[in-house]
């Protein structure tokens, strides 16, 4: 899991995730990147949950495609986001995603087709789908190739700055004829 150590990320939900998968995967390792006010509260609620030497904390790290390219699954437990760049680094670089549902996920990616979406807050449904990708190398390729083609088409700069260059195109269209019909 990528994201700074904050209330809103949620990572007390991917430690309840990594205590169920820890027994099925015992080779797992359970990496948190990122830096923030909680980092000693969750290493605590880690020990308390027996994943001492599993559950490794990062801090801030300037080699994020390093850390994807050793990644299996890339995790994002959020209550709420903007446009979540972790998830769309971890979606360019080929790692398979699973998600909360916070309000907009869906505008990032389709839901069995570009990565895994669970409800918030709930660590059974999170274990569940990331044991099952776990589990399905097969999947994880699928998923991961289908969410680095998505990230390339809908968020890579020529993708953005061409849509953008369409609302200036329509607005400048927009007052054309606006003009028009007050001159008639």
């Amino acid at each position: 899991m990528i994201a700074r150590l904050r209330p809103q990320k949620d990572h007390r939900l991917f430690l309840e995730m990594a205590s169920r998968l820890a027994p099925e995967h015992p080779g797992a390792i359970f990496l948190i990147v990122g830096e923030g006010e909680l980092r000693a509260d969750l290493e605590r609620e880690a020990a308390r949950r027996g994943l001492t030497g599993r559950a490794v904390f990062l801090g801030d790290r300037p080699d994020i495609p390093d850390i994807l390219a050793a990644t299996d699954v890339s995790v994002l437990a959020s209550h709420y986001e903007g446009l979540s760049n972790a998830l769309l680094e971890s979606m360019a670089a080929g790692v398979p995603v699973v998600s909360t549902d916070f309000p907009g996920v869906e505008e990032v990616l389709l839901d069995g087709k570009e990565g895994l979406v669970v409800p918030g807050g709930n660590g059974a449904a999170l274990a569940s789908a990331v044991g099952a990708l776990l589990r399905d190398p097969a999947l994880r390729r699928r998923l991961g190739a289908e969410g680095a083609h998505a990230a390339r088409e809908r968020f890579s700069l020529e993708a953005m700055s061409g849509r953008l260059l369409q609302v200036y195109e329509s607005c400048v269209q927009g007052k054309i004829a606006g003009r028009r019909a007050d001159a008639g």
